[in-house]
């Protein structure tokens, strides 16, 4: 891979670029829709601790990445940022912003890095200003409550989904920018860069079945690509399986990761009829589609066909041939997506954290062909400005235009109210020196009282015992629902700790 130089100017305006694109998500992740601990998962997960490699047998036997990484980002928040801050759900919700603003930031960084190759600085920030606006823009139809693709129902699905997805982009884009990356030549001897290869492939792809469906369609649609020498017998099998042997062993991995997923206890217990949920996951997904920003919708298609079709009349073979293979990825995902949906429920083909590979694919193949025909156009480029702030003000309403990350809707501060009412009954009954106490939450219209559901007695005082919020192991023997704390459900209240 030929190294790109950047001039003292191109790298100060890359690097300021980067780090407003982590500020920004910082400030949006950590003050605007703050990820708080907002349900019984979100307390379960906090401090769980499992091993770093897929178990057999398990309730999640893949979804390596989320329950490393959560209880291990929890302990280093309560270390190093609670004893300076003083409220746990705070410190928390800052350590997890972090984490989200970097997978972001690392995409942004690969995106452009990509698109260096055929723009300028200006150029190849402006396209990835475009690719990072539209996780908001695809679904802002409304004057508030709207989604965007990199919401979720709460805190511990963030590194279940959302990060993997952004990983699994990242590497995505890698492989894509290194073309040396797969080959592994024996005098190659980049081992930090291998070593960060691997690492990230293990991952991804143990992260979640539709997080790791993103590496597995692009890799995937690679081997479909390169197979015409082999067919056409310009080149022989022997060979065909050493230039791709790495290829081969990701999806072989992927494969043992799906055979792994589905003799998990998750799977037995949500598996449907899919003879019967085809036809609703594929409604479902028509559906989802159909609720896109139409302005959105409106310049997608606009820039995939005008490119194709300029690509078309200039007979730009390479260029068609890329944008075929975003499409390959794009239907291979499709596909996945429609039969891995109608096993386990047609209702995840609505989530955006579950069809993110979707989105992914769909707007690569728009990039390229706007990358295309940026550089075709040249003075088109004077319009770029414009028609990003014309973009940008349409990802916002004015009010509050997006949903938070928790199944209910609720205002983080009315989850932080609830959250640290708990932390306070605790540190009571450990003032009282008692060794086992009860919970009152307020009431929630569920059979569990989900999101504070009664099962969830063993999360709340290990967890804050395990951060080191509570100095005993305080046992909770019960959960009561209390209409005495419903007045937590109001934003006027605040907790104490």
């Amino acid at each position: 891979m030929k190294v790109q130089t950047m001039s003292n100017k191109e790298r100060t305006s890359f690097l300021t670029f980067i780090l407003l694109v982590f500020s920004f998500f910082f400030i949006f992740f950590f003050y605007l829709h703050p990820i708080s601990i907002s349900d019984t998962d979100d307390w379960i997960f906090l401090t769980y601790h499992r091993d770093a490699w897929p178990i057999w047998g398990g309730w999640n036997p893949i979804r390596v990445f989320a329950e490393v990484t959560i209880p291990a980002i929890s302990s280093a928040s309560a270390v190093l940022i609670y004893p300076v801050i003083g409220n746990i759900f705070t410190s928390l919700s800052l350590g997890y912003a972090v984490c989200i603003a970097a997978a972001v930031t690392c995409l942004a960084f690969a995106l452009y890095r990509l698109n260096k190759k055929n723009l300028s600085v200006f150029g190849a920030i402006a396209v990835t200003v475009f690719f990072l606006a539209c996780h908001f823009w695809i679904f802002r139809t409304a004057y508030q409550d709207n989604d965007y693709m990199l919401r979720t129902a709460d805190a511990c699905t963030v590194f279940y989904y959302v990060i993997p997805n952004l990983l699994n982009a990242v590497l995505v884009l890698w492989m894509e920018m290194d073309s040396e990356l797969v080959k592994w030549d024996s005098g190659d001897k980049r081992y930090a860069k291998k070593s960060l290869f691997v690492l990230l492939v293990y991952f991804c792809i143990f992260s979640n079945i539709w997080a790791g469906m993103i590496i597995a369609a692009y890799v995937g649609s690679r081997l479909l690509f390169s197979l015409r020498p082999l067919l056409q017998k310009q080149k022989k099998l022997t060979d065909w399986l050493t230039e791709n042997r790495i290829l081969l062993i990701l999806i072989a991995i992927w494969i043992v990761s799906q055979i792994f997923e589905m003799n998990g206890g998750r799977a037995d217990m949500v598996e449907k009829e899919i003879s019967k949920e085809i036809g609703l996951t594929i409604t479902t997904l028509l559906r989802t589609a159909r609720s896109m920003n139409r302005k959105f919708a409106a310049v997608i298609i606009a820039l995939l066909l005008i490119g194709i079709a300029v690509q078309i009349m200039e007979r730009k073979k390479e260029e068609l041939k890329t944008t075929a293979f975003w499409g390959t990825c794009f239907f291979i995902s499709c596909i996945y997506l429609i039969l891995s949906c109608s096993k386990v429920g047609h209702g995840f083909a609505a989530r955006p954290d579950v069809f993110y590979g979707l989105f992914f694919f769909g707007l690569m193949a728009v990039v390229v062909n706007a990358v295309y025909l940026s550089g075709k156009y040249q003075k088109t480029k004077v319009l770029i400005l414009l028609l990003l702030l014309i973009i940008l003000n349409d990802c916002s309403s004015g009010g509050r235009t997006f949903r938070e990350s928790n199944m209910l809707n609720l205002s983080p501060r009315i989850i932080n109210n609830i959250n640290n009412d708990i932390v306070d009954q605790l540190m009571e009954a450990e003032d009282l020196g008692l060794s086992h106490t009860e919970i009152k939450v307020p009431v929630f219209d569920d059979e569990d009282n989900w999101p504070y559901a009664v099962y969830a007695t063993d999360a709340l005082g290990e967890s804050m015992w395990k951060l080191h919020v509570i100095e005993q192991n305080v046992r909770v023997d019960s959960i009561i629902p209390s209409s005495e704390k419903d007045y937590l459900l109001s934003i006027g209240t605040r907790g104490k700790t």
